[in-house]
């Protein structure tokens, strides 16, 4: 099973890719003799071909503006750490920083050779998909008891709402768990009371775990995701 996106890829040609899927951040895969289905690209030339992808998504411009469309691009240990860090993109893109969005169609055969839009100046028709949606830096919001009042979070991030999530039931917070708890979010007495506390680290689970569907189940989630469009 693949995206359906990827159905007219040449991969004896394809050193290099990227999904489509909405949900997905933008990111590139190597495709790597040895890991990828259809690899191509030897495992002594990786390194090489990461920073001319590097190089090269540096020189795309804003038409616009002639600024920079993507801010950083990262490689996948400067990003991705622990024992799945591999199954992570090669490269992660940063390209949200700004307003330098593209709207494009995914890369069916029937939208070969559309042109990009600019999704200030083209609204998306009904039948139109986004190329991206999002910028890096979203919004936290709290509210309730032990909350402090009219306080800035400073410096919040995605990876620090488990723990204080963990912290708030309290339970304690296990030590391998990336974040934090968000202290500066909390009244001083509330800490007081429930100081944060850390416990065993929790591990890592199997991959090979039964998915909890019956056959039929499952055949019937498979069913709708190919009439997404998720599944070939």
């Amino acid at each position: 099973m693949a995206y359906s996106s990827f159905t007219s890829i040449d991969w004896s040609r394809t050193k290099a890719y990227c999904s489509e899927v909405l949900a997905s951040p933008p990111s590139i895969w190597i495709n790597l003799k040895g890991v990828k289905p259809q690899g191509i690209v030897d495992p002594g030339d990786y390194d090489a071909l990461v920073t001319f992808n590097i190089e090269k998504l540096a020189e795309l411009k804003d038409p616009r503006t002639d600024k920079p469309v993507i801010n950083r691009v990262y490689r996948r240990n400067e990003i991705f750490h622990g024992p799945f860090a591999h199954e992570g993109a090669d490269l992660i893109l940063d390209w949200w920083s700004e307003d330098s969005l593209f709207s494009s169609q995914p890369s069916f055969p029937e939208d070969t050779g559309k042109p990009a839009l600019i999704i200030r100046e083209h609204r998306p028709s009904e039948k139109s998909e986004w190329g991206g949606t999002h910028r890096l830096n979203g919004i936290l919001i709290a509210r309730g008891s032990g909350f402090r009042s009219g306080a800035e979070i400073a410096n919040a991030r995605l990876i620090d709402i488990a723990p204080t999530l963990l912290h708030l039931l309290g339970v304690p917070v296990p030590e391998d768990m990336d974040g934090k708890v968000l202290a500066s979010a909390f009244q001083p007495d509330f800490l007081l009371a429930r100081p944060i506390r850390s416990g065993a680290a929790s591990g890592t689970s199997a991959t090979d775990r039964p998915s909890g569907y019956t056959d039929e189940e499952a055949a019937k989630v498979e069913e709708r995701l190919q009439a997404l469009g998720y599944l070939e």
